[in-house]
């Protein structure tokens, strides 16, 4: 396998990389390998356990001294705002300390928290991270006096919104609380339109108060809000926050549908995929009919055949699956097109020429989480050769390895 070869694996967590090594040559990979073990290459962050299975390309080396010591190097450059990328260093940091607790790290970890604790205002990424690096310290029983840190965070920045909710309730603790306490939620948004339209332009209050709208507002308001996604003069981040009340509704009926096609040709990226989301629950031709005189996207047009399938779509779908460009930013949608057509092999009937497709992401997705559904999915089908059992006892995802080890 050549270097290229071996990161095309890699980036997808294929046990391809890890059987290259056990063929002894592992010093032609090694600039790859530290690449691979830097640089987060999962598509999802979460569920996708690339830490790992790096770590376990590491380990061929037994040079993990040197391995903690870059790696603390890319810590201390990354910015908790880059949670993608912080919380698999973090993870990474877990594996490798656990295998050696000889290592202290413990004045590093307490001027790395106290350093990004020192301020007010904290976005959901940095909170993340914040809770990433007190979960290693916590896992690996560090003694570092977290709530004594916390407490005086607080005390410091009367005005802090710091989440540490998860670290809460995953490790049963409670922390001293900031001083200022949110107001309560105010009732009576559901009964007064004007307040109703005024939280739906304030895009800080509404995301909070959006679970209580939607639980809560009135046939009528819900009717209103729909006619006001026709007017021209409401601002695109109301129209956005119009389609999230739609979309988490129960009050949605033909009207609602017929409203969404209608202005889905004058909308944002971002809200004609909410629109997406919406109609791909529906299950009629007639609304097929309506949706294909518009201008669709391949991805949708896959999607809406695959969750309407009749047999005389597969070419289409094949076709169009093929031209779908399989890339970290999902321009083309790939990852919902192959989540779809999971979904679609959960029927009792099925046409097995969409194995084809499904064995297409397999190969080439970059979600370690899809390819545990498709490796089953293909193997119920005996779809799977000797090769791709074999890479798949050593693939990233632990729960494939279980699945495959005995096979």
């Amino acid at each position: 396998m050549d270097l290229n070869e071996f990161l095309w694996h890699a980036k997808r967590g294929h046990g391809d990389c890890i059987l290259a090594m056990m063929q002894g040559n592992i010093l032609y990979y090694k600039d790859i390998v530290k690449k691979v073990f830097l640089n987060n290459y999962a598509f999802l962050i979460n569920d996708e356990y690339r830490s790992s299975f790096a770590c376990k390309l590491i380990s061929f080396y037994n040079e993990d001294k040197y391995f903690l010591n870059i790696l603390w190097r890319k810590i201390k450059r990354t910015k908790f705002e880059d949670y993608y990328t912080f919380d698999y260093l973090i993870n990474n940091l877990f594996f490798l300390l656990r295998r050696n607790k000889e290592c202290n790290y413990e004045k590093k970890f307490i001027h790395l928290l106290k350093k990004n604790l020192n301020k007010d205002i904290f976005t959901e990424n940095e909170n993340n991270s914040i809770c990433s690096l007190i979960s290693l310290i916590f896992d690996l029983n560090i003694n570092i006096p977290i709530n004594e840190i916390i407490t005086q965070h607080y005390a410091n920045f009367m005005n802090s919104n710091l989440d540490l909710s998860n670290i809460e309730y995953y490790y049963q603790i409670s922390f001293a609380k900031k001083n200022n306490i949110l107001n309560s939620l105010n009732k009576d948004i559901v009964k007064d339109f004007n307040m109703l339209l005024e939280c739906i332009s304030n895009n800080s209050s509404f995301n909070k108060l959006l679970p209580f709208i939607v639980n809560n507002i009135t046939s009528n308001y819900f009717k209103l809000l729909l006619d006001l996604l026709s007017n021209n003069n409401i601002d695109s981040s109301s129209k956005t926050n119009i389609l999230k009340i739609i979309f988490y509704s129960k009050k949605r009926d033909s009207k609602t549908i017929n409203k969404l096609i209608e202005i889905i040709d004058k909308s944002t990226q971002n809200q004609k995929n909410i629109i997406i989301e919406i109609l791909l629950e529906v299950k009629s031709k007639k609304l097929l009919s309506k949706l294909f005189q518009k201008e669709l996207e391949d991805s949708f047009v896959i999607r809406l055949l695959i969750n309407n399938y009749n047999q005389d779509y597969y070419e289409e779908i094949h076709n169009k699956i093929l031209k779908l460009r399989i890339n970290y930013n999902n321009s083309n949608y790939w990852f919902e097109v192959e989540t779809d057509l999971i979904k679609y092999f959960s029927k009792k009937n099925i046409d097995e020429r969409l194995l084809t497709d499904l064995k297409f992401f397999f190969k080439n997705g970059l979600s370690s989480t899809n390819r545990y559904k498709t490796a089953l999915i293909l193997k119920r089908y005996n779809m799977l050769d000797d090769n791709e059992i074999k890479s798949l006892k050593y693939d990233a995802n632990y729960k494939i390895r279980n699945k495959f080890k005995k096979i």
